[in-house]
């Protein structure tokens, strides 16, 4: 179910469903924290110990400015079962985001691109 938030200039948004982007060793997923319009965040928790650092590739849209920002890369680097996040952005929505394992030499290993949308 997507939930409805009001805006300050009382029209209606739907908030942004959470989307989980797996591979093995990685998980990304993005949230909508905002009552009044739109807050996305992205994170991504290394699952897997096995000393690889994970990522998720992102992109967002600002709805205040209607632009979307350029690709973005938030790296995990803390090790097995630690989760980080990239900000909160006002305004925003996560237009998609891939979560990925870094692998040395080979292709890196990476989930579907998910495209929470608004």
């Amino acid at each position: 179910m997507v939930g409805l938030v009001v805006t300050s200039a009382g029209s209606a948004a739907a908030k942004q469903p959470t989307l989980y982007s797996t591979a093995t060793g990685a998980s990304s997923w993005n949230t909508d924290t905002s009552t009044t319009g739109y807050m996305g965040s992205v994170y991504v928790k290394d699952t897997k110990a096995d000393s690889r650092s994970v990522y998720s590739d992102f992109k967002t849209y600002n709805t205040a400015t209607d632009n979307y920002s350029v690709q973005m890369r938030l790296t995990n680097t803390l090790g097995s079962g630690n989760t980080t996040k990239a900000g909160t952005y006002a305004n925003t929505w996560v237009y998609y985001h891939k979560g990925c394992t870094r692998i040395n030499i080979v292709p890196d290993a990476c989930g579907s691109t998910r495209y929470p949308s608004h």
